[in-house]
């Protein structure tokens, strides 16, 4: 009698330790395809939200370095994602100073750059309130380029 009181005894264990382990399991496939589901929303969030960055169309003449007159082609490309500006020099053009003013006339940012070659250059406007500005590039030969972006 005694032995069979502990088989069930064991076997009531044994069921304990069954259930647990489905339970622990199944907390572990919960926690995993919780992560699942976050990383996918993730991702289609960032779909969602990266947009393609917005042309800016510069106007004006810039002369490149060493050369005696303002050139009517514009080596200088820029665009936007309301977050930042992306600017593409495709020539040198020596010192040039790039500036950004409100819609009031406002200084709101600028910085000299020294452009001896092919480069790229990041602008971050994040701190820019929304609005609409002027992006200016002006260099030591007289040149004066501009274009208006939204934020």
């Amino acid at each position: 009698l005694s032995f069979i009181f502990l088989l069930f005894l064991n076997l009531d264990y044994r069921f304990a330790e069954i259930k647990y382990y489905l339970q622990v399991k199944n907390y572990r496939l919960a926690f995993f395809f919780f992560l699942f589901l976050v990383a996918i929303v993730h991702i289609a969030v960032g779909f969602v939200q990266s947009e393609p960055p917005t042309e800016i169309d510069l106007k004006g003449k810039i002369g490149v370095a060493g050369a005696k007159s303002l050139d009517d082609t514009i080596p200088i490309d820029a665009s936007t994602d309301g977050q930042s500006i992306f600017i593409n020099f495709l020539t040198a053009l020596g010192d040039v100073t790039i500036s950004i003013y409100n819609v009031n006339g406002d200084l709101v940012y600028q910085s000299n750059e020294q452009i001896t070659s092919v480069q790229q250059l990041l602008v971050s406007i994040t701190n820019l309130s929304s609005g609409s500005y002027t992006l200016v590039f002006t260099n030591a030969g007289g040149g004066y380029v501009y274009g208006t972006f939204t934020k």
